[in-house]
Parts: C-alpha cells; structure tokens; sequence
C-alpha cells in the first residue's frame, strides 16, 4: 500500500524501501528446493535495493478472496 499525499516515509536504514507497506511489481519466482522460492521484485531503472548486510524486508500478500488468509513473512 503506497502512502498518501503529503505523508513523510519512514526509513530504517540505507534501504531505499520505507517502513511503510508499498507495493511492488513481482517480475518472477524462481524455484530454489522443495519448501523455498527466490522472489524477484522490481524497482526503477538503476535503482540499488541499498539493504544492509543484516537487512531483510518484510513482505505480506494481497489475499485475492475471502477463503484466502493473509500471510506475512521475513
């Protein structure tokens, strides 16, 4: 979810994503074994993710029904 007009983003590092929950592109999902999957999102052109070394995002999914829960991860 992106935030509104005029709302201040809250960074809490180098990494170029804010605190607040955004939306990005998914541009593909690579199978790693049988219970992990490398996801690839999308930023701009030339833009660097700039996450620290001890970094990790944390990513939730849009349910697309109401049998569906929402799932969030690191």
């Amino acid at each position: 979810m992106s935030a509104g007009a005029g709302d201040t983003l809250e960074y809490a590092s180098s990494c170029v994503i804010p605190t607040t929950w955004q939306k990005y592109q998914l541009t593909s999902v690579v199978p790693y074994n049988h219970d992990t999957s490398i996801f690839e999102f999308g930023l701009e052109d030339g833009q660097s993710l700039s996450l620290p070394v001890c970094g990790c995002l944390l990513m939730a999914n849009v349910p697309s029904s109401e049998d569906e829960a929402e799932q969030i991860r690191p």
